[in-house]
């Protein structure tokens, strides 16, 4: 016998809870890229789509626009910042990693992570780069929207343990070790056979 009951909170309440409430979202990736913030992105994407750019194609040349943007124009800030305001969402994680060559992983992995601290960095009365766990609390504190850097796999790292500190020192905190393909550590999800991992040494920063 299915019990039916009256919901605890009325939708504007439940509204209103999630509103004050710290709100983490582990998986953002449209975070700092994948929004259109302005007229102008709009017409590129387009002109992309015309020339037949692939989505991976088209993203890099996205992203640098919308960092510029938000830079530059006060009516992409208030689209981007609107998005953030309407989610109710504190905090949230981007995975700013490589999902191309690994030759090109590294490269990659630092031009997104810059692209996503021009972006924090445009707006300091708004975003923050959150680094640690009191990090998250001051930005829910102060009002704030706080982005957490993260890696799905360590195609970035390429084969060079000392890139970890690099991206550590540009605010990643958080790495996981394969995602759907294989890498220098291990095979990914989809890999058929499944394999093991190929790394059995754990590298920290400096930090830890």
């Amino acid at each position: 016998m299915v019990v039916h009951r009256a919901p605890a909170l009325s939708r504007g309440e439940a509204l209103e809870l999630h509103r004050q409430a710290l709100v983490i979202d582990s998986q953002q990736p449209p975070v700092t890229a994948g929004l259109l913030v302005s007229e102008e992105m709009s017409r590129a994407l387009d002109k992309l789509v015309a020339r037949g750019r692939t989505r991976s194609e088209a993203a890099p040349a996205l992203e640098a626009m919308a960092a510029r943007q938000i830079h530059s124009s006060p009516a992409a800030r208030a689209t981007y910042l609107d998005v953030w305001d309407r989610s109710g969402v504190t905090v949230a994680c981007r995975t700013f990693a490589s999902t191309g060559r690994i030759s090109e992983a590294f490269e990659c992995g630092f031009r997104r992570i810059a692209h996503g601290r021009a972006i924090i960095d445009a707006l300091p009365d708004r975003m923050a780069l959150i680094r640690t766990a009191a990090d998250i609390e001051r930005a829910h504190a102060d009002g704030k929207h706080g982005v957490i850097v993260d890696f799905q796999d360590t195609i970035a790292f390429v084969d060079d343990s000392s890139q970890i500190q690099v991206f550590h020192d540009l605010g990643l905190r958080m790495v996981q070790l394969t995602y759907n393909r294989q890498n220098l550590v291990g095979d990914g999800c989809t890999e058929n056979p499944q394999g093991v991992l190929t790394c059995g040494t754990a590298v920290k920063s400096r930090d830890g």
